[in-house]
């Protein structure tokens, strides 16, 4: 979605079509994670729009939806909190790509075996 080129858009027409939006709401959820990681593991949400603004079709809604219910997403506020509501992202939080944790208790021995 966020590679959108209206000259290939096949007929989907996002803003129109609840198809299209389906769509496109699944690609974003694929799309954002991807461009944040390509600033390392965090970008500021006013870059973010930056890079986005002529590239994409998509209402900023579904952007804002897509970034909080990602699993893999979080954003975080100038004061350090994280936002869990999609209308009160501002251009002054950090999107950042959540700390993977790779614990795994079942592979502890406990010394029975």
């Amino acid at each position: 979605m966020l590679s959108y080129d209206p000259r290939h858009d096949e007929g989907m027409l996002y803003l129109f079509d609840s198809n299209g939006r389906a769509s496109a709401k699944d690609q974003l959820f694929d799309d954002i994670p991807r461009l944040v990681m390509t600033s390392g593991d965090a970008m500021q949400v006013l870059d973010f729009y930056e890079s986005i603004y002529n590239v994409t079709p998509a209402h900023a809604d579904d952007v804002h939806a897509a970034i909080i219910e990602n699993p893999d997403l979080e954003v975080i506020t100038p004061s350090g909190g994280e936002r869990r509501k999609a209308n009160t992202i501002s251009v002054n939080d950090v999107i950042k790509v959540k700390t993977q944790r790779s614990f795994f208790p079942m592979f502890l021995n406990d010394g029975t075996g």
